[in-house]
């Protein structure tokens, strides 16, 4: 299933390969990566590749949806694994 959600400002879409530059930029720092489960510090993009790599596609319990702002890329992800969570970078 492939799950894409469309408003004025955002385009909500599966993470891809392509925004592993983009969500190690947002996780390496600090003030993003303090209030998440824990995670490498500093987050990588070898990092953001692996973990990239094991997404899988949405299913009720398990689902992971990309915030994508027009002209600047993934902004951050929202997600449901055993429980909501979500992160974005410190600019937005």
């Amino acid at each position: 299933m492939t799950l894409t959600l469309r408003t004025k400002r955002l385009l909500l879409r599966a993470p891809v390969m392509g925004d592993a530059a983009t969500v190690a930029q947002a996780l390496g720092d600090y003030e993003v990566a303090r209030y998440l489960t824990p995670l490498p510090f500093p987050y990588s993009e070898a990092d953001a590749a692996a973990w990239l790599a094991r997404i899988r596609p949405p299913i009720p319990e398990r689902a992971g949806v990309g915030i994508d702002r027009a002209g600047r890329g993934l902004i951050g992800v929202v997600s449901i694994v055993d429980e909501l969570g979500y992160w974005h970078a410190r600019e937005f």
